[in-house]
């Protein structure tokens, strides 16, 4: 698609086929057209632009070069006017209505560190010594795990910067096999007793008895964090014998699909159904929240949640601390115990197989109930 559908004169058109970008104009009275060989991509866009300018200027000064040679040689300039920092924006850019909300923060992370690393370095100048001092500089500040993953986002912006015909090699690509990253720690689930301990300790809180509700469900069903605050009476059936997942909370009041962008339906224990009704109101539509925020009906601010009420009733229960999103680890590592199958709990929590597998052990079960693990 060119950004002008019709060139006046003076002026260079900019023009898409099959996604690469040329350019078309005249110039006394003779017709010239070129490609660019770039990517139809914002970044792409934005070099396109500017060798639209340079030769609109030369154009209009009388230093136009009709071979073109002067233009087709310099089609690298872009890349010359490229900061890493302004890769990974422009990289962000392009992928924003094709990634969670969490994954863009991420790149802005990756980006504000790059920055801090080398604001004005070029992307074309980076090379395999500069990765190695960039990982230096990360490892001193966040985990092994944390900068294996700003890695790879880094990766993924100079594959996209070449495949846009803005850079022609990538340095981060040897430092991504090469990078040692500690293996992930085992699950840690909580006990039966540890549970009953939180729930206890909650339930006895003035200030924070309002969530056990919440917490029992994340027990008892293994749904994501953002899962459940993000649950709406209406994917519940009306006697609570089916709930269908297929959405999830994001920060900022957005919502968007689950994690493995795959939908699910989840058929609740007896004490689940119970527990459910219990709290439904009498009058709700298909958009009320199960789990609304106290004061003001809308979302839970999951930081809020896992930073004070999770954190100080582990502590008041003399609980050793695991992050709230273990309450998922535990639902599997008990349903596993009771019996159900690595493919069936997969199922169940919307996970892969192969995730059960590698950190959990398994027997088997062809119910479709949740296992009651006794919360």
């Amino acid at each position: 698609m060119a950004v002008r559908s019709k060139a006046k004169a003076g002026t260079v058109v900019i023009l898409e086929r099959n996604g690469r970008l040329s350019l078309r104009w005249s110039w006394q009275g003779k017709r010239y057209q070129f490609s660019l060989g770039l990517i139809d991509e914002s970044i792409g866009r934005a070099a396109a632009e500017m060798k639209a300018r340079q030769i609109e200027m030369d154009m209009a000064t009388g230093h136009f070069d009709p071979s073109l040679v002067k233009y087709k040689n310099d089609t690298g300039r872009a890349s010359r006017e490229l900061t890493g920092q302004l890769l990974l924006a422009e990289f962000a850019k392009s992928k924003a209505k094709l990634v969670a909300a969490k994954t863009l923060e991420k790149y802005q992370h990756v980006e504000k560190k790059l920055a801090k690393f080398a604001s004005t370095k070029l992307a074309a100048d980076y090379t395999e010594r500069t990765t190695i001092l960039f990982r230096d500089y990360l490892l001193t500040q966040i985990s092994p795990i944390s900068a294996a993953e700003y890695f790879s986002v880094i990766n993924a912006a100079w594959e996209w910067g070449i495949a846009a015909g803005l850079l022609k090699e990538n340095p981060w690509k040897t430092m991504i096999s090469a990078f040692k990253v500690p293996p992930i720690e085992s699950p840690q689930p909580f006990t039966l007793d540890e549970i009953r301990a939180i729930i206890s300790t909650m339930d006895e809180s003035r200030a924070y008895r309002y969530y056990t509700p919440l917490i029992r469900f994340l027990f008892g069903t293994g749904c994501r964090t953002g899962e459940a605050l993000g649950l709406r009476w209406g994917v519940i059936a009306e006697d609570i014998s089916q709930i269908w997942i297929g959405e999830s909370y994001k920060r900022d009041s957005a919502r968007g699909a689950t994690k493995m962008h795959k939908a699910r339906t989840i058929y609740p224990s007896e004490k689940m159904q119970s527990l459910l009704l219990d709290i439904r109101p009498n009058h709700y539509d298909q958009t009320t929240l199960v789990f609304p925020a106290p004061r003001t009906g809308g979302y839970i601010n999951d930081n809020n949640l896992s930073k004070r009420v999770w954190t100080r009733t582990l502590q008041r229960a003399g609980v050793p601390h695991r992050k709230l999103y273990n309450t998922r680890s535990t639902f599997i590592s008990h349903a596993l115990a009771s019996g159900a199958t690595p493919a069936k709990v997969a199922e169940i929590v919307g996970d892969r197989v192969e995730t059960i597998y590698r950190h959990y052990v398994g027997n088997s079960d062809g119910s479709k109930t949740l296992p009651d693990i006794g919360i």
